[in-house]
């Protein structure tokens, strides 16, 4: 039963979705139907592209801090599924994207989440902190070199390289 309730839902929000054009078309008209489907969607992707980018900005800033935050990511995905939710034709999924614009929705539905959520961590830096893993070198062993301070020397004992093109039969 928890997998159908699903599965019945994704099926049947086509169905609602058109009956709700339809009186939503009956009571306002037309025209206005269709420019309240365009401003939503209009609306989402604008929501999109400010609160993506500025998650993507919080989590790369969370990540050199090494304080990563599961609601934090869960906030900035809730709120791009908003987003989403709004660039979609439909009324129905225009009401759900509005209520998981609100704070305290998204707070509601991490609590929910949380409990059968496990983060894990995994940093990798170009900067190696010291010797890691029975590592014996540190940072003492690299040269930073500026562009300028650097150029490839050419191995005397090396062969010259010469492209070889062979066709291939059929």
């Amino acid at each position: 039963m928890r997998t159908t309730l699903p599965l019945l839902a994704f099926l049947a929000t086509p169905i609602l979705e058109i009956a709700t054009f339809i009186l939503v078309g009956q009571r306002i008209g037309v025209g206005p139907t269709l420019l309240l489907v365009l401003f939503a969607g209009f609306a989402g992707v604008m929501i999109l592209r400010r609160q993506g980018l500025g998650a993507l900005k919080k989590l790369n800033r969370n990540l050199r801090r090494e304080s990563l935050s599961g609601e934090g990511l869960a906030d900035g995905f809730l709120i791009a599924v908003a987003a989403v939710l709004l660039i979609i034709p439909g009324f129905l999924t225009d009401i759900a994207a509005l209520l998981l614009l609100l704070p305290p929705v998204r707070r509601l539905i991490w609590r929910r989440w949380a409990s059968s959520i496990e983060m894990r961590s995994y940093y990798s830096s170009s900067h190696s902190r010291g010797p890691a893993n029975g590592d014996a070198r540190s940072n003492r062993d690299f040269v930073d070199l500026s562009p300028e301070d650097f150029r490839r020397a050419a191995d005397p004992d090396a062969a010259p390289r010469t492209a070889r093109l062979r066709r291939r039969g059929l």
